[in-house]
């Protein structure tokens, strides 16, 4: 049988008490025992069932939760509660009821009237604060009524009797700060006793006290609690008290649900008395405890108190230390041998550290949970084949650490390791009770440890990531810059040639014209007899055709028609003049919208690259037909002239062999952001497109 026990977290000795009855007797009775630690955290959107493990992680036979604890922090007050976590599973309840779940409670009530009576009536005290728990919580209420109750009737008799409630959370801090707060607005005001509700919050007042012990008006006050945790009758003067039977609890609880497993009945309710314990603390030097008796303390009781001191001075040194070792872990080997080479001075056999692969957010509950074993040990065994294995199941990993050497009875304690609103592991280890609230901030130190690796290995991989981005970017602009080289090489040759054709027509036609005109002229000015109107008329058409050459070629150079004439009648007129140079048949079509417009920078790009693949036609082709188009297609323009001549091969339509004419129309594309491409014309011929992409 494995049962489980739930708790809020195993750092004070109220848990810490019935954790140890509950272990005990589940040993006596060969039952496993897994303690969860359920830590009461506050996120948005957070609840009871998104903190626990589901059922089958762990294949519980039933349960026992600390409800005096637990329920404090979530809302757990009937069965339906219960088996929403946990479904139809036997439950047994320690400290509040829950509707239709057998509940274990205290009687605490005559016994807290008798404490208040004996403050009253043995020490004459009539000033008193009543430190009560959290102001929901059900013993709390209950220790607060029966206080005020009891106060409340003997003012008949002793009307002098005052009181004061103030709130904490059953914790030494909130007792220390709810009484300093109260202290600091009414100094001076004369207090008698301080009843708290549980002892760990008396613990906190006495430290208050002993802080502040030169004020006069805080030396003698009287300081009782409510328990009887083991530290009680440790402290100095020992602590007057109610003894819970904690242990005793425990161990019912655990007979009570291996008869719910067996089928059997229980009482909704079943109740233990708790006893009045007068010790020191009250201002009696006696009392009704067996191991003290007045100042003279027994041996056993000496010696439990030097060990209880050393075993903590100890224990403490080692937290601390462990803490700070683990501030300068960075790798999972590194965090892998700190745990161990501190496991065993602290004497735990039993201790395994489970990442998360996948953080599990507030709120999420997944069918199966991935994880990675940082540090598995068993029985002071590292268990094999689970150290470093790949990203495995859950319940696979509890599965082997559970079942790992059966021959020794179990008892496991579990909590989660969270960052942030994340759960990003878990711990599972097994060691002396004591040892819990010094491991608390161990567990702390080592989640934050593992989210720190985390972080430094994203870092790290991140860096690498922007080193490899980095080269692989240097490298592109390397390769980049040597393109541009290449096409500011190519331009550069383009207009080279662009000078050189332009200066050789100027040469070869412009200049060989107007020699013609010129010695035409000379011819005429020689001759004797007068100019006719033919010679005169010859001269003219000369001169004009010349002229029109000249424009032509300024034109060319430079199409001023873009300013003037407008872009449509431009690309018109270049496809006419095509038309009439190269005897080829040229149609145009402009698709466009009538409010369409370029503007100037595409304006002449576009120009030039239709003048350019218009005159490679012309030269290379041998072509018959073309034709120059502008539509709109989708979000870009395409512009695009085809012809249907000879074509190009693989490598020009690749890009991989072009020669400069195509490589300057790359270029002027470039220069607008547009898309240059070359295709073969479908049934014969070339097409040049461009996308000139528009919003």
């Amino acid at each position: 049988m494995r049962i489980g026990l739930v708790v809020n977290i195993l750092d004070e000795e109220y848990q810490i008490s019935s954790f140890r009855g509950i272990k005990r007797r589940a040993a006596e009775k060969g039952v496993e025992l897994v303690c969860i630690q359920q830590e009461a955290f506050r996120f948005e959107n957070d609840s009871f069932i998104s903190r626990f493990p589901e059922k089958k992680f762990f294949d519980l036979d039933g349960i026992i939760i600390l409800t005096s604890v637990v329920c404090d922090s979530y809302d757990l007050q009937t069965k339906r509660d219960v088996e929403a976590v946990w479904g139809a599973l036997p439950v047994i309840s320690i400290g509040q009821k829950i509707e239709g779940i057998p509940s274990i409670l205290i009687r605490t009530e005559e016994s807290m009237r008798n404490l208040v009576l004996h403050l009253v009536n043995g020490h004459s005290y009539r000033k008193f604060i009543f430190l009560s728990g959290s102001r929901n919580h059900h013993d709390s209420v209950i220790r607060e009524k029966v206080f005020e109750d009891t106060l409340n009737s003997l003012r008949q008799e002793i009307p002098e009797l005052e009181y004061r409630i103030l709130h904490g959370d059953f914790t030494e801090r909130t007792a220390m700060i709810s009484f300093a707060d109260y202290y600091e607005e009414n100094r001076g005001k004369r207090i008698d006793a301080v009843v708290c509700a549980n002892d760990n919050m008396a613990v906190g007042i006495y430290k208050y006290l002993k802080m502040n012990e030169s004020d006069p008006c805080l030396s003698s006050i009287a300081v009782t609690g409510f328990d009887d945790i083991p530290q009680a009758k440790f402290e100095i003067p020992s602590l007057t008290t109610v003894r819970q039977p904690i242990e005793e609890m425990g161990s019912l609880a655990v007979d009570y649900l291996c008869s719910l497993v067996r089928g059997e009945s229980l009482p909704d309710i079943s109740y233990v008395d708790a006893d009045f314990v007068c010790r020191e603390s009250c201002g009696c030097t006696g009392g009704n405890d067996g191991e003290l008796s007045g100042k003279y303390l027994s041996k056993d009781y000496v010696k439990n108190l030097q060990l209880n001191y050393l075993n903590s001075e100890q224990v403490l040194r080692m937290e601390t230390r462990i803490i700070q070792e683990l501030n300068f872990v960075n790798t999972i080997p590194l965090l892998n041998y700190y745990i161990r080479a501190n496991l065993e001075q602290m004497e735990i056999g039993t201790f395994a550290v489970i990442q998360f692969d996948d953080s599990q957010k507030t709120g999420e509950r997944q069918p199966e949970v991935s994880i990675t074993p940082v540090f598995a040990k068993r029985n002071g065994v590292i268990i094999p084949n689970l150290y470093g294995l790949s990203p495995l199941g859950f319940n696979d990993f509890l599965n082997v650490f559970f079942d790992y050497d059966r021959n020794i009875p179990k008892s496991f304690i579990f909590k989660y390791l969270t960052s942030s609103d994340d759960i990003i592991g878990c711990v599972i280890y097994e060691g002396r009770e004591e040892l819990s609230p010094f491991l608390c901030p161990v567990l702390v130190g080592i989640g934050q440890t593992l989210t720190r690796i985390k972080q430094f290995e994203e870092k790290t991989r991140r860096s690498e990531y922007l080193e490899e981005e980095v080269s692989k970017r240097t490298a592109e602009l390397m390769e980049a810059n040597n393109r541009r080289i290449e096409v500011e090489a190519q331009v550069l040759k383009i207009s080279e040639i662009e000078r050189r054709r332009f200066s050789m027509d100027l040469h070869d036609d412009i200049c060989q014209r107007l020699a013609g005109i010129s010695m035409l002229c000379r011819s005429y000015s020689t001759q004797d007899e007068p100019v006719g109107k033919q010679q005169m008329t010859e001269l003219s058409e000369l001169i004009s055709d010349t002229l029109q050459r000249t424009r032509q070629y300024a034109h060319n150079s430079y199409p001023v028609d873009l300013d003037t004439l407008g872009f449509n009648r431009s690309l018109s007129n270049l496809c006419n003049s095509f038309a009439q140079q190269s005897g080829l048949r040229c149609d145009y079509r402009w698709m466009l919208p009538e409010d369409f417009h370029f503007h100037s920078t595409q304006r002449l790009n576009i120009f030039r690259i239709v003048q350019e693949a218009l005159h490679n036609i012309s030269k290379h082709a041998d072509a018959s037909r073309v034709s120059v188009e502008l539509c709109r297609e989708d979000d870009f323009i395409r512009i695009s002239v085809c012809d249907d001549g000879v074509g190009v091969s693989d490598a020009v339509i690749s890009g991989a062999d072009r020669g400069l004419g195509l490589s300057s129309m790359q270029y002027r594309a470039d220069q607008i952001e547009a898309e240059f491409s070359v295709r073969r014309n479908n049934p014969r011929g070339t097409c040049i497109e461009l996308k000139v992409y528009h919003q």
